[in-house]
């Protein structure tokens, strides 16, 4: 069984403030696409959030898409009771040290794409053209393909592959605009320790009528 994690709020905003630009720091200048906000790779730098009225504590997901980040304990319990990836979160003031000498406060949890598609992409397709009129845009900048967003309540049955991970990602990306996500599932224990460190923050619901 997967579960997924639905943001409940969000705490916390990313740095550099006003616009995308703290992609670079994630996946570099050239690593996403300034049209789309898809990126082109995978992420090899770290989150930075600004720290003006956020508190490390707990697990929550910031102003910023679907990322998920947590305090320290917590993630090294994720990391010895799980196979999760993570990566520390930093604050804009810590970038001007070594990283080496860095006390981190907060991890994020890093999430990999699956190999294949989770959709039937002509259920898909019929689904998002009934409420939407469309099912999504190829981007002329970086020719990715991205779905019209629904809630996963209102999409096809997925097909999640079975892996030896607590967490995976859809290989679909969906979104308007310079949005652009995908969607995540996790595995019960996984989930089941997120929600309870923040159940203010996310929701654990079984992923329904998977394929």
């Amino acid at each position: 069984m997967w579960m997924e994690l639905r943001e409940r709020r969000n705490r916390g905003w990313p740095w550099p403030d006003g616009d995308m630009s703290y992609l670079s720091g994630l996946y570099g200048e050239d690593g996403w696409c300034r049209s789309c906000g898809i990126p082109q790779g995978k992420q090899t730098g770290s989150l930075v959030l600004q720290s003006r009225a956020l508190s490390p504590t707990g697990v929550w997901a910031p102003n910023l898409g679907r990322y998920i980040c947590m305090e320290a304990p917590l993630a090294d319990k994720a990391r010895s009771d799980f196979s999760v990836d993570l990566r520390p979160v930093l604050f804009p003031s810590q970038l001007r040290h070594d990283p080496g000498n860095v006390e981190v406060q907060m991890f994020q949890l890093l999430i990999p794409r699956g190999d294949s598609p989770w959709f039937d992409p002509d259920e898909l397709s019929n689904v998002l053209v009934a409420a939407h009129g469309e099912a999504g845009r190829l981007c002329e900048e970086c020719g990715k393909w991205k779905w019209m967003p629904l809630i996963p309540d209102h999409l096809p049955a997925p097909s999640i592959p079975s892996r030896e991970v607590a967490a995976i990602a859809s290989q679909e990306w969906f979104g308007d605009g310079q949005m652009a996500f995908q969607l995540d599932a996790f595995s019960p224990g996984l989930a089941q320790l997120l929600h309870e460190a923040g159940p203010r923050d996310l929701n654990a619901i079984p992923w329904q009528h998977v394929a």
